[in-house]
């Protein structure tokens, strides 16, 4: 990788990295390239299947792939305007199934299984899919979702199994198309690739539920987010495609010729670190929240992890001290920090080459940066402001909800990410904190103004404020101060079994707590930071009283 660099205008206040021509013709679409890859190099072992120990050369998915595509076009004709649902684990199918769809010049819009209906609802009622593919342990809640939104869109099973007389399955579209049928399949591709959704993955906002953020195939192509691997290496990440770090390792591992390992078992350490030492990894790529259970996991310190050449860790903050630890364990490898969104379209930042302690790197090439204040004036070194993005290529912002560009994307083009930072004298970016309000818990936003909202809605309840309690593993506990209505006696557990119908992700693990007021603002605001302060200092008087026990 060329050595990268972060140049400042001192009168614009603006840092850009390295402008180098780009990896990929903008004409180019995702599917066209990775079809170039699978039939430049037929033979060489492109996915390996943890759970059904199936190796799948690149010219067998490059097969199934045009199956999947000849039968959609066949049954469907489809068109570059159609979106298709995915809510799909990593299973044997899925890299076929996605290249398939991108093949039939469709947007993928990617959800994850642990969704609940209502925030199923949320997504298709503006991504409109004409199909959903879904693992069969979640056909009811799309079916269901589908029903509520009169979508009469037609479902296909990825992976388990259904009653046939349901519906059909990606297994029995490759059974029914032999494999002469595709020898006259012509791919659909979009004629404007630069301003086409190629693939619309959720992303949450400051103010409420998720939203579909559009991701052309120009943007996708030009990341650099795994430009220091080699064809000879093995991947492996647990993110669903609902992460872009997912995406990324489907479709640049597959472009750049790397060998993806995937499994449809959720992240455990154990399995990870048993995973790495079997199938001899090379590569992983984790949110902050796996590095600390693997650091936590006692087979860290029996398992052979020399294959390891590249931790690729990002998603939220990642302590600097755990990136220390977990080099211990890597005598062939190192830990890179990298930075970026999902409006941005993957990465702008990555510590590596040159590499700065702390720090979330220096900009990617052919992205720009400035730090501003809350009056939107571009700050200087060692300044701390909200960190604002101009990649090259175009945001084409949310899916069905154009209104709503105009809270990340300024008239300049700036893409504000709502995280505060600042650079440093040699062009390091410093991540300090987070303006948005949007949450994680581990690696899953929630949204304190929708669990609000949820909360209030509870009899009994008179007022209710959500915030996160800072959790090395977790990033942050959802935690909720509560005032009850007059008369009202409801208890904790109570509220515990109203939340049981959201997510998990969504349950108040750092818990509920009672209080005659809440502190407010004069304009009628609550004072978050106040209402933090004194959730934390009900926590730890809780975790206290339990272990005295």
């Amino acid at each position: 990788m060329n050595r990268l660099e972060s140049s400042f205008d001192i009168e614009k206040k603006i840092w850009s990295g390295r402008k180098v021509k780009q990896l990929f013709n903008p004409k180019l679409t995702i599917g066209e390239a990775i079809r170039s890859i699978l039939l430049r190099n037929p033979k060489k072992i492109g996915q390996v299947c943890v759970d059904s120990g199936v190796r799948l050369s690149n010219g067998e998915i490059l097969l199934r792939a045009c199956k999947i595509g000849y039968y959609l076009m066949e049954r469907w004709n489809l068109q570059n305007k159609d979106v298709v649902g995915l809510i799909a684990r990593n299973t044997e199918n899925l890299a076929p199934l996605v290249f398939g769809l991108l093949f039939c010049g469709v947007s993928v819009n990617t959800l994850d299984t642990s969704f609940s209906e209502d925030e199923i609802i949320n997504i298709f009622k503006y991504t409109k899919p004409k199909l959903i593919f879904c693992d069969a342990d979640v056909y009811m809640k799309v079916k269901n979702s589908l029903e509520t939104l009169g979508n009469t869109a037609e479902i296909y099973i990825v992976a388990g199994k259904l009653d046939k007389e349901l519906t059909s399955s990606v297994e029995q579209i490759l059974d029914q198309v032999n494999d002469e049928a595709v020898q006259g399949f012509r791919p659909n591709e979009p004629e404007d690739p630069a301003n086409h959704p190629v693939m619309i993955v959720c992303s949450s906002g400051t103010t409420g539920p998720a939203k579909g953020v559009c991701l052309s195939h120009n943007s996708m192509l030009q990341q650099n987010i795994f430009i220091s691997l080699e064809q000879t290496d093995i991947l492996l990440c647990f993110s669903s495609l609902y992460w872009l770090s997912g995406v990324f390792s489907l479709l640049m591992g597959t472009i750049l010729g790397l060998t993806r390992l995937v499994t449809s078992q959720p992240f455990t350490p154990e399995l990870m670190l048993c995973l790495i030492e079997k199938y001899r990894v090379t590569s992983i790529l984790t949110p902050p929240s796996q590095l600390a259970l693997m650091l936590q996991c006692p087979d860290i310190k029996t398992r052979d992890l020399s294959s390891l050449r590249e931790y690729l860790c990002g998603g939220s903050f990642v302590a600097p001290a755990l990136c220390d630890k977990m080099e211990e364990y890597l005598p062939n490898g190192r830990m890179t920090v990298a930075y970026g969104s999902t409006e941005i379209g993957g990465i702008c930042n990555i510590n590596m080459n040159p590499f700065k302690y702390g720090s979330v790197g220096k900009l990617v090439h052919n992205f720009q940066m400035k730090i501003v204040d809350d009056n939107g004036i571009p700050l200087g070194p060692h300044e701390n402001g909200e960190i604002c993005v101009k990649p090259i290529q175009k945001f084409l912002g949310y899916y069905g909800r154009m209104e709503d560009l105009n809270t990340v994307l300024d008239s300049e083009g700036w893409i504000h990410t709502g995280d505060v930072g600042h650079m440093d004298d040699d062009g390091f970016l410093f991540i300090v904190d987070r303006k948005k309000e949007i949450m994680k818990y581990k690696n899953f936003h929630f949204s304190p103004s929708e669990l609000e909202n949820f909360l209030l809605g509870i009899p009994g309840i008179s007022q209710a404020c959500v915030c996160g309690i800072p959790d090395p593993i977790a990033t942050d506990l959802p935690t909720a101060l509560i005032v009850r209505s007059k008369d009202s006696n409801i208890q904790e557990k109570d509220i515990h079994n109203y939340m049981r119908s959201l997510s998990d992700h969504k349950q108040l693990r750092g818990g509920i707590y009672f209080v005659k007021s809440l502190p407010m603002t004069a304009s009628g605001k609550y004072r978050r930071k106040a209402v933090q302060e004194i959730a934390m200092k009900l926590y730890w008087e809780r975790m206290n009283d339990t272990y005295s026990k």
